[in-house]
């Protein structure tokens, strides 16, 4: 019995001994690292700022103009029709554009003065047709150079001859203009010429 005692004891005492070890242990054991984090994806660099600048065209514009004109000597009016023409760009390498057409119409003009017995009335029907090659600074808005030739058909109802009329015959001119497009395919011109001034209103397409 003396001896089932101790043993009992002896055991006990052991547990003990081996649970306060391990709470030692516990108490004393650095806390486990913390797992390693993966590094956040580098992220995408931002796109660079573009600048859009708005794309100049040249269409191959076609339709009338009504214009008046004024010539050094008179007044009148004119109405032209254009048609587009499929020449190569000449501008190609440039921020601009341009674009060919031919013009063909007609173009009455009066000229008339009142100097007493040298007093004059003159008038002129000019059927003409030309070339001319727009340049595109923008989308609305070109410049260009053309000639123009026709064969002008005159009438003098006055006693004395128009100084510097004639009666008609062959009619060339070289003329500078613009062209603004202000919306609705109507398109404000105007030209200079070596005859006169035109302006007016087309509608082109």
């Amino acid at each position: 019995m003396r001896n089932l005692t101790r043993q009992i004891l002896f055991a006990a005492a052991a547990l003990s001994v081996t649970f306060a070890s391990g709470v030692r242990a516990d108490e004393t054991a650095p806390p486990p690292a913390a797992p390693p984090t993966e590094p956040a994806p580098a992220s995408a660099p931002a796109p660079a700022a573009t600048i859009s600048h708005a794309l100049i065209t040249a269409p191959p514009l076609t339709g009338p103009t009504i214009w008046g004109l004024v010539d050094w000597f008179g007044v009148g009016v004119g109405a032209r029709y254009m048609f587009p023409v499929g020449i190569p760009s000449l501008l190609s390498h440039t921020p601009f554009k341009d674009s060919w057409a031919i013009e063909a119409g007609l173009d009455f003009l009066h000229r008339s003065d009142d100097y007493g017995a040298f007093s004059y009335n003159y008038n002129e029907f000019i059927p003409t047709v030309g070339m001319m090659w727009m340049v595109w600074f923008r989308d609305d808005f070109a410049v260009y150079p053309k000639v123009d030739g026709g064969y002008a058909i005159g009438f003098d109802n006055s006693v004395h001859d128009c100084t510097g009329c004639g009666l008609g015959g062959v009619w060339i001119e070289g003329a500078a203009g613009i062209l603004y497009k202000v919306g609705g395919g109507v398109t404000l011109r105007a030209e200079l010429g070596n005859y006169g001034a035109k302006g007016g209103v087309a509608w082109l397409f």
